[in-house]
């Protein structure tokens, strides 16, 4: 259905499109010089089109992802040695756990996920996380021994960042993975717009054949539409976290302001004495309230970082928020 030379475009990642856009410029472009001396009119066929509106979409992921260099001998060792040492960190980073436990981690990760995707999140929410993280603690607590230390998923995490920057490539973050799958999802249409075009009208079936590639594209544009909602979810989750982070600086603040004036007022007599008591004592429950609350922010931020992240495992994510889930608790 489509042919030959935007099969090798799509396999190949563009390399022939020069080839092919100047056979289709000598070939398949009409020029109507009858009109006026001083004016060329250029029809572009539907293949150069779809050439070159693929051509766009592949850049903007190049953008995103990065691409690949050629290596020298030396660039080459180097990604050779990485390798072997991500490979040998993968080798101790099966999951631990028993059958019952795992299935158990999982119920509990998608009812933690349920609420990581709400817009608004109350008290009760994340009183009903931090819940389910003491149950994942106390299953976690039976493998402590056995499970990958959080220096060596860091150092995982560093060899693969420098293994792919060596490389030519990029690391992109959870919102720019979200962006990818949409430039995919545009590539997919455009594929589909084109091929219908080359269908041959009186061909038996080319009313089935036109439903199916109708069906291809209404399928993509509702991923489209589903990525802009995660799109705006991802967005929201920022701006609560930047919300968060704001009320935290802010009872710092309060708090500084406050410990100011109960050292200027620590000497006096009468009732401010016991006002001061009273507040210390207050200062220094919320300043372990704080304490923890970092802790708690950065699980929130980390777990939705996996949460929208195309890129990891089941058993990746599993790990992840098992060993988020022994620091908050540590």
């Amino acid at each position: 259905m489509i042919n030959t030379s935007i099969n090798a475009y799509m396999q190949n990642g563009g390399i022939q499109k020069s080839n092919s856009q100047s056979q289709n410029t000598n070939k398949d472009s009409n020029v109507d010089k009858s009109s006026s001396k001083d004016e060329v009119k250029v029809v572009i066929s539907n293949e150069s089109n779809a050439l070159m509106k693929i051509d766009d979409l592949n850049k903007q992921l190049e953008d995103i992802f990065g691409t690949k260099k050629a290596l020298s001998p030396n660039e080459k060792e180097r990604e050779s040695e990485l390798k072997a040492e991500i490979k040998k960190l993968d080798a101790n980073s099966e999951l631990p756990y028993s059958h019952n436990d795992k299935e158990t981690i999982k119920e509990i990760s998608v009812k933690i996920q349920k609420i990581l995707e709400k817009d608004y999140h109350s008290f009760q929410d994340d009183k009903q996380m931090f819940n389910l993280t003491k149950e994942l603690e106390t299953i976690g607590r039976k493998y402590k021994d056995s499970t990958l230390s959080e220096s060596d998923n860091t150092k995982k995490e560093n060899l693969t960042k420098e293994l792919r920057t060596l490389q030519g490539l990029k690391n992109p973050d959870a919102y720019e993975l979200i962006e990818a799958d949409k430039i995919n999802k545009k590539i997919d249409i455009v594929k589909s717009e084109y091929e219908i075009s080359q269908l041959d009208k009186n061909s038996d079936s080319y009313a089935s054949d036109l439903q199916e590639l109708n069906i291809k594209i209404s399928s993509s544009l509702e991923s489209l539409s589903k990525l802009d909602n995660e799109d705006e979810k991802y967005k929201s989750e920022e701006v609560r976290e930047t919300a968060k982070s704001s009320i935290e600086s802010s009872l710092s603040n309060i708090n500084s302001i406050r410990n100011g004036f109960f050292n200027s007022v620590s000497s006096s007599s009468g009732g401010y004495e016991e006002l001061f008591k009273l507040n210390k004592s207050i200062a220094t429950s919320t300043t372990t309230v704080d304490t923890k609350e970092n802790k708690w922010l950065g699980f929130l931020q980390d777990s939705r970082k996996d949460l929208y992240s195309g890129s990891l495992s089941e058993n990746e994510k599993i790990q992840n928020l098992m060993q988020r889930v022994s620091v908050l608790h540590e």
